[in-house]
């Protein structure tokens, strides 16, 4: 689990970075620096360049928000259990049913558990906890793809811009 929230950070981290790195840039299609969003695109001679700039820039943030979206979902993961709608009996294993019992209480019902109900129990929290792990691992490889796809578009908008 630790190993899936550093990654989040990463991605964050890299987020952080391109955007500061977009912003720190100067115009890149030769006009004026523009003080709104409309100004900017709508600052420009319509040349092949100019258009290609504007899909590549639109195509990255749309990569960013994706990337950004994905962490923020891996951050707490919404999976289905798929639990009947009579919920089990409250778990000995389960950290959310231990912290609302008291010291003793829970001693007790640990200490009287039998094998095969502790192997349920054990069992049943196994596979939610993999469930949970599974969808935050699914969300991370959409946001690690979505930010490769976003450095790729990075290198390309770099490129174009010391090209000409």
């Amino acid at each position: 689990m630790q190993v899936a929230d550093r990654k989040v950070q990463v991605v964050f981290s890299v987020i952080g970075f391109l955007f500061a790195a977009l912003s720190l840039q100067r115009n890149p299609f030769g006009a004026p620096a523009a003080n709104t969003a409309m100004t900017y695109l709508l600052g420009f001679p319509l040349t092949f360049r100019n258009i290609a700039l504007v899909a590549l820039i639109g195509a990255f943030l749309i990569c960013i928000a994706i990337a950004l979206t994905s962490a923020l979902g891996a951050i707490r993961p919404r999976v289905s259990l798929n639990v009947r709608i009579d919920r089990p009996p409250p778990s000995l294993f389960f950290f959310g049913d231990i912290g609302k019992r008291d010291p003793e209480t829970y001693i007790a019902e640990f200490a009287g558990l039998s094998y095969e109900e502790a192997a349920i129990q054990i069992s049943r929290q196994s596979h939610t906890l993999a469930l949970i792990l599974s969808a935050k691992y699914a969300y991370i490889a959409r946001a690690i793809y979505a930010l490769v796809v976003s450095m790729a578009l990075w290198i390309v908008l770099q490129a174009l811009r010391f090209a000409f």
